[in-house]
């Protein structure tokens, strides 16, 4: 369907069963010629529904990215260049991060032990910044993530990924790779 912006009218388009036919082909801007408060109404029998897509839904325009946590004592590992902590949300997108994946590796170099480690993504939505803790499973010799997730973030904000390494008197070093999809 067309968006009718202060009643000017852009290209329509409509499908009509496997057939995409424009219906109003209008250059420049034209008006409506409309007062008051205009209803649209579609009457299409139940044999040839008239077909309406979401346009709105962050899912029609996807991305992917990673981001990278290091921390912990001794002889840091570093992140890949590829990689950061963090990024800002492109100004014309409210972002909807649907999975979340990585892995994290631990090194015993300059450290005693690694106890605890703490992931967890933080978004702003409205004015509420939220930190949102990335599950982990120790598998092979390195730590996994994989979560399914429904976690927004407004236009123009930054979303991170943030962490917090503990345990013996020098924690091992450790960094996680994780990669963000929506």
């Amino acid at each position: 369907m067309a968006e009718c912006v202060q009643g000017l009218l852009p290209k329509a388009s409509w499908r009509l069963g496997s057939q995409c036919r424009t219906i109003n082909t209008l250059t420049g801007h034209r008006s409506l010629g409309l007062t008051g408060t205009a209803n649209v109404n579609v009457v299409n029998s139940a044999s040839s529904p008239a077909l309406a897509r979401d346009v709105d839904n962050p899912a029609r325009r996807p991305f992917q990215t990673s981001l990278c946590f290091s921390g912990g004592s001794g002889t840091p590992i570093p992140c890949p260049a590829s990689a950061p902590i963090s990024f800002t949300v492109p100004c014309d997108r409210r972002l909807v991060i649907e999975f979340v994946a990585g892995k994290c590796e631990t090194g015993p170099i300059g450290g005693t032990a690694l106890t605890l480690l703490s992931l967890a993504i933080g978004t702003t939505v409205g004015v509420t910044n939220a930190s949102y803790s990335l599950p982990y499973s120790f598998e092979l010799g390195e730590l996994d993530i994989a979560q399914q997730t429904r976690i927004y973030a407004d236009p123009g904000t930054v979303v991170g990924l943030g962490g917090s390494v503990g345990g013996g008197v020098t924690p091992s070093p450790v960094m996680c790779t994780v990669g963000l999809s929506g």
